[in-house]
């Protein structure tokens, strides 16, 4: 949802369809939870897939008109924001339960 609104306010006219927004909004969250969790099994987990998924890179570029970047720009976008939320929401959980 957090990588489909933005797409839907600002996305250009033309058809969104696939899964890619979906791939972009994991992969976005994936390297934001290592930055907000701070633990090194996260980092070492982020490294990993930015080498494996070195390529996703160039799909957030507009270098091809009928290839939906916009949409992979609002999934990324969405994965950092979800990655944030869980790690404010998340510990608030974890503080809550120790009192």
């Amino acid at each position: 949802m957090l990588g489909a609104l933005p797409l839907w306010l600002f996305g250009r006219d033309g058809a969104h369809i696939g899964a890619s927004g979906l791939v972009f909004a994991l992969f976005g969250y994936l390297i934001a939870n290592a930055f907000f969790a701070r633990r090194f099994s996260d980092f070492i987990f982020a490294v990993t897939v930015v080498a494996g998924y070195w390529g996703l890179i160039g799909g957030l570029l507009p270098s091809n008109p009928t290839v939906s970047w916009d949409g992979h720009v609002s999934g990324i976008c969405g994965g950092i924001v979800s990655s944030w939320l869980v790690s404010v929401w998340g510990e608030r959980a974890v503080m809550g339960s120790e009192q």
